[in-house]
């Protein structure tokens, strides 16, 4: 059965020879798999009899106009996609630190919003 079939038949809520198996590794690990044996020019997926299937990414946030919330000679936070971001200003260098529900002060030491300690 091919991949195609397979997921076509669980789509269906039909039987099938198997559960569709998928997996993303690391180049990394196919690195590693080649250096223990798995035959150059061969596809993980046909050597290891796992399911072909292709992803569409997509990214669907909202793109909202930048706005500062606050500002100092050390820092900018500013709204960021889905959380707050913090630019640090040194001399032109600038570290992103963004968190999901609220914002962390690196280097100030207080924390607000997820983070209250």
């Amino acid at each position: 059965m091919t991949s195609w079939e397979r997921f076509k038949r669980m789509y269906e809520h039909k039987e099938a020879d198997r559960v569709p198996i998928i997996d993303s590794p690391w180049a990394g690990t196919i690195r590693r798999w080649k250096s223990e044996g798995m035959p150059e020019g061969v596809d993980w997926r046909d050597y290891f009899d796992v399911d072909k299937n292709a992803g569409i990414g997509i990214d669907i946030t909202p793109r909202f106009p930048r706005k500062v919330i606050e500002e100092t000679d050390r820092y900018i936070i500013h709204n960021a996609v889905g959380s707050y971001a913090e630019e640090l200003q040194k001399g032109g260098f600038h570290s992103r630190n963004a968190r999901f529900q609220g914002y962390y002060r690196r280097g100030v030491g207080r924390s607000k919003g997820s983070y209250d300690s």
